[in-house]
């Protein structure tokens, strides 16, 4: 499986705005939703939707808009038609990570 490191998603989660976490939700949702392939652990993306839920009133995010929150949870599932900009994102991250791992 084709995962970020654990020291890529510890800086996301303690490191990086709130803007740049959710173009990482966004992406990793992409694999998980679309391509069947996802990047992140359960665990992972589980609590980077924590931290989008608890600072989302920071978010500035043009791509915003996309999520839903219900039942105190931010979810991605409903998205059908991700942007662009988010699929080739998770394709290129893909390509690194299968290289990285051969």
């Amino acid at each position: 499986m084709k995962r970020i490191k654990s020291e890529t998603f510890k800086k996301l989660m303690t490191e990086w705005g709130i803007d740049r976490c959710l173009s990482w939700y966004l992406i990793a949702s992409y694999g998980y939703y679309i391509a069947d392939n996802p990047i992140m652990t359960d665990e992972q993306y589980d609590k980077l939707g924590r931290r989008l839920m608890k600072e989302r009133s920071g978010v500035n995010h043009p791509h915003k808009k996309l999520l839903r929150v219900t039942n105190n949870n931010i979810s991605a599932f409903q998205i059908k038609k991700y942007p662009l900009i988010v699929q080739g994102a998770y394709h290129s991250l893909f390509k690194k990570l299968r290289e990285r791992d051969q």
